[in-house]
C-alpha cells in the first residue's frame, strides 16, 4: 500500500520566513526548511500638488527622482506607483505599479501646483487603487505594500471620504500587514497623521522649502533601502519603525 505524502509551502507571518512541509495523511506536517526570504515591496506615494506647494515644484521632482534612483539598485523586487492631488483632481496617477527599474524620472511639466487640498479623498483613492491590485493585505507573504504620503498642508477640500471610515480602514491595513508613513511641513504632523491612523514612528515633519523638501525625499528612501535589506522579524520591526528612530527631516526643520 502506498501512502500519499504532499509538500506543502507557506508563508510564517510570526518569523517572517517560507516554510516546507512533508504532510502524511496519519501524521502531522513535519518542517523540512525553513528560509529567509526579501519580501517584494509595492510602494505607494501620494504627492500634495495643491497651490501651496507653489515654488518647490523642481525640489518635489528632483527628490522624488532621487529616490527613484536610489531604489532602482535596492535589494528584492519593487513596484512602485505614483499619483499626485488637489482639488481639480483628487488622485492623478504618474506611474502604476511599475517595476522600480521601469518607472520614468518625473517632469516639472507633470507638477504644476494649483487648488486645495482633499488629502482624505487622495489616500482613500490611493488605497482604493492599491487594495484592488493586492487585496487587504499581504497575500500569504508575498508582497510588503507601503504607502508614503508628502503634504504641506491641512485638508481643506475632500468630498467622499470622512475622517472616521479612513481612521478604521488604515488601523485595519496596517494590521494585516501595511506600512504607512506620513511627511508633512507647515503643520504639526504628528497630531495630523495620527487622526489619520499613522504611527508616530513612520511620520516626520519636514521644512516646506527647497533643502527641506529634498531631505524628506531622502528619508523615505533610506526608510525604504533598509526596508528592502532586512527579512525575517527584522522586517516586521522595520514596518513599526520605518525611519530607524532617526529622523534627518525633523532635525533639519528644528534646528533652522
Amino acid at each position: 500500500m502506498t501512502t500519499d505524502i504532499t509538500t506543502n509551502h507557506t508563508f510564517d507571518w510570526n518569523t517572517g520566513t517560507w516554510c516546507t512541509g512533508l504532510t502524511n495523511p496519519d501524521k502531522d506536517t513535519v518542517p523540512t526548511d525553513t528560509t529567509a526570504t526579501v519580501v517584494p515591496v509595492d510602494v505607494s506615494i501620494l504627492l500634495d500638488r495643491s497651490g501651496s506647494m507653489r515654488g518647490l515644484e523642481g525640489d518635489v521632482v528632483g527628490g522624488i527622482n532621487g529616490f527613484l534612483g536610489d531604489q532602482r539598485d535596492g535589494e528584492g523586487d519593487c513596484t512602485v506607483t505614483v499619483a499626485q492631488f488637489d482639488s481639480e483632481d483628487p488622485f492623478e496617477v504618474l506611474a502604476s505599479a511599475l517595476p522600480i527599474v521601469q518607472v520614468a524620472d518625473l517632469t516639472v511639466d507633470q507638477y504644476r501646483p494649483r487648488g486645495a487640498t482633499p488629502l482624505l479623498d487622495a489616500i482613500g483613492a490611493l488605497l482604493d487603487d492599491a487594495e484592488r491590485r493586492l487585496g487587504e493585505g499581504p497575500a500569504n507573504g508575498t508582497v510588503d505594500p507601503v504607502v508614503v504620503v508628502f503634504t504641506d498642508g491641512l485638508e481643506n477640500a475632500s468630498r467622499r471620504i470622512i475622517r472616521a471610515d479612513l481612521f478604521a480602514r488604515i488601523g485595519r491595513l496596517r494590521d494585516a500587514g501595511w506600512t504607512f508613513v506620513f511627511l508633512g511641513a507647515n503643520q504639526d504632523s504628528y497630531l495630523e497623521a495620527g487622526r489619520l491612523g499613522f504611527p508616530d514612528a513612520n511620520t516626520q515633519n519636514f521644512r516646506g522649502d527647497s533643502s527641506g523638501m529634498r531631505t524628506a525625499s531622502k528619508e523615505f528612501s533610506r526608510g525604504l533601502t533598509s526596508m528592502r535589506g532586512k527579512v525575517s522579524r527584522e522586517r516586521l520591526m522595520h514596518k513599526l519603525d520605518y525611519f530607524d528612530g532617526r529622523k534627518d527631516a525633523e532635525q533639519d526643520d528644528d534646528t533652522r
